[in-house]
């Protein structure tokens, strides 16, 4: 039969799993598929992907590539958390947006070319004194070694909570073609000494720095 769903959890923490093919008949990666691969080196996500679910592939420490689909719109929150050996990622365009924390924690990573089309930062829900909130923080908090930002050329919008508390980011370039840095863009990111905002930018959200 073809396999078209990898279930919640169907790999997780497989310790001795080092390569994976999933094929181009997948359509749906659950929750925790592949949490805890921690001996997987290389990722291709197919074409037949346009989401990446939560926690799909965290704490997947020894993983260093990922490649990523132009059909992919959606990573959702902490998709990748812990990645510690990851080193960079390209983005394609069609990204439209990051959940909150999806690269949480990734120390090594410190090169991002990111999707001139990224838009919005998801919500994260959690659990405080029994009752359920909202909560958004940057998709590349705890990168520690994430000290700068070029943002693409053609992006118009800066996604809302996008580098939010990252207190190591001291440098970011922004394009003449951005036109909006939406709420909290840059909200807590005290290593910033400097920036300059080219005159295309019309619209700043609130706490945006």
């Amino acid at each position: 039969e073809i396999v078209t769903i990898i279930g919640g959890g169907a790999f997780c923490d497989c310790t001795g799993l080092t390569n994976i093919t999933i094929p181009d008949s997948v359509t749906s990666i659950g929750n925790y598929a592949f949490n805890g691969c921690v001996s997987l080196t290389s990722l291709k996500i197919p074409s037949s992907l346009t989401s990446v679910s939560q926690y799909a592939f965290a704490n997947c420490t020894g993983l260093t590539s990922i490649e990523f689909p132009e059909t992919l719109t959606t990573i959702y929150s902490y998709a990748f958390n812990n990645c510690t050996s990851l080193v960079s990622l390209k983005m394609p365009d069609s990204v439209t947006s990051i959940g909150a924390g999806a690269f949480n924690n990734c120390t090594n990573l410190s090169k991002v070319e990111l999707s001139p089309n990224w838009k919005y930062v998801l919500d994260y829900k959690y659990n405080t004194n029994n009752d359920w909130g909202n909560y958004t923080t940057s998709p590349f908090s705890g990168c520690s070694s994430l000290t700068s930002i070029d943002l693409p050329e053609g992006m118009t919008t800066l996604a809302r909570y996008a580098f939010h508390g990252m207190t190591m980011l001291n440098k970011v370039v922004i394009p003449n073609s951005l036109t909006t840095i939406d709420n909290c863009a840059f909200s807590g990111c005290t290593g910033l000494t400097g920036i300059e905002i080219p005159d295309s930018v019309t619209s700043m959200g609130n706490y945006a720095f």
